[in-house]
């Protein structure tokens, strides 16, 4: 994989990001729950863009805890596959 993505690089214009948009996106399952890493590769997006993007899709399901006293709430983002498409 490594080799695969050096070879697009030095065929590049610009580098690693005009590398990375020409490896083709990865098929999407329909039935499957996606997290936002994932979806972050989808998009072509960082991590953080993900978050904020699954927040305000329709369709996501938060899958974490509620926020206790001392605790802060953890987010455990999910989206179908059938919404990503």
């Amino acid at each position: 994989m490594r080799q695969k993505m050096a070879a697009l690089i030095k065929g590049a214009q610009s580098g690693w990001k005009q590398a990375a948009r020409l490896v083709p996106p990865a098929p999407i399952d329909a039935h499957r729950l996606y997290r936002p890493k994932e979806v972050a590769s989808i998009l072509g997006v960082s991590y953080h863009t993900a978050l904020r993007k699954m927040a305000a899709m329709r369709g996501v399901v938060d899958m974490g805890g509620k926020e206790k006293r001392f605790a802060r709430r953890k987010r455990l983002l999910r989206i179908s596959g059938a919404r990503l498409l």
